[in-house]
């Protein structure tokens, strides 16, 4: 995909900081380019889970309209940009979500907003949509970015074990016509028997007031991901966002083809990922964590011509739709 876009501004003003800026000086003409890397983290641990974090202090509200990510793809499993009302750590970096630590943080002590994100398998970048952007700063819910990075190897050498991943942020302070947000599912179930075939379910009821247009999809499982598939629910009609047979493949967002989804007040979201551990020996636990878990998030990207973003940034909590719909299930294809 391409990089830059034509609606960018005709220069660019690059920003690097070794770890974190006291504040980030966004041009007021044009585009800044946020370098926002890894201070040269040391990887101690395989599943070790470290963020950076960057406060946006703006009076006056910035916007994000590209993000680039270049991780060390030897040793990154994954990472994400996100948006965090109210940081767990304001600057620099910290251990987060790391289940293999003591010293371990949560990733942000508000509200967490998924921006743009890159696992391994990804090779394209995200071209957000013409005349829209990220809001960040000012009154809005996201005061800092945070790069979450999960290494899937770790060592003791340095040479080899230290890292500058991180995403280039493109920043502006001209509004765009439309700003995008994204609804998260972060999803998981009972531990997968061995040979046996899983899913697990997730329900998000849309209940505020501004029109969203969805743009984006994308699914991430580990090994034993066989189906990826969300639909909306409104008034009784299952219409579908996106599916994949393969969600454990790659992370990447799939750009949705028909521009004419919306989600209005009152829609349902349901979203649901299989598994088969067909020739596996052991139980799978399902659920964030580990690489070797098993795993189901969903992130819908969305635009809308309202001010402010609704409150559904992480939606979507456990279900089961077989109970719920079981009439429903086998007619859109959900395993």
């Amino acid at each position: 995909m391409n990089v830059f876009v034509g609606f960018f501004a005709l220069f660019f003003v690059a920003l690097v900081c070794p770890a974190a800026c006291d504040e980030v000086p966004v041009s007021d003409n044009g585009t800044t380019v946020f370098n926002f890397r890894m201070p040269g983290v040391k990887t101690t641990h395989s599943d070790q889970y470290t963020c950076l974090g960057q406060m946006f202090r703006s009076s006056e509200p910035i916007y994000i309209t590209n993000v680039v990510a270049f991780p060390n793809m030897d040793i990154v499993h994954h990472m994400i940009l996100f948006g965090c009302s109210v940081p767990a750590q304001e600057e620099g970096v910290y251990y987060c979500q790391d289940m293999t630590s003591d010293d371990s943080m949560e990733t942000c002590d508000g509200q967490l907003q998924l921006l743009s994100k890159w696992s391994a398998g990804d090779y394209d970048n995200i071209t957000f949509p013409i005349d829209a952007g990220i809001q960040i700063g000012g009154d809005s819910d996201i005061q800092q970015l945070i790069v979450e990075t999960h290494y899937a190897t770790g060592g003791v050498d340095d040479s080899m074990y230290t890292d500058y991943s991180g995403f280039d942020v493109y920043l502006t302070r001209n509004r765009p016509e439309q700003i995008i947000g994204t609804i998260y599912f972060i999803l998981g179930g009972p531990p997968i028997p061995p040979g046996e075939t899983a899913t697990a379910d997730g329900l998000c009821e849309y209940n505020e007031e501004p029109e969203l247009r969805v743009w984006n999809y994308g699914f991430h499982t580990h090994t034993l991901g066989v189906l990826g598939v969300a639909f909306r629910i409104r008034n009784g009609t299952w219409t579908e966002i996106g599916r994949t047979d393969d969600p454990g493949r790659t992370e990447v967002f799939y750009v949705n083809p028909d521009d004419n989804i919306t989600i209005q007040k009152g829609d349902i979201i349901v979203a649901r990922c299989g598994y088969d551990a067909a020739g596996v020996e052991v139980w799978t636990p399902n659920g964030p964590g580990f690489k070797h878990n098993e795993m189901c998030n969903l992130g819908i990207g969305y635009t809308t011509s309202a001010p402010k973003l609704p409150d559904v940034a992480v939606c979507g909590y456990n279900v089961d739709l077989d109970k719920l719909y079981p009439e429903l299930i086998h007619n859109h294809r959900m395993m």
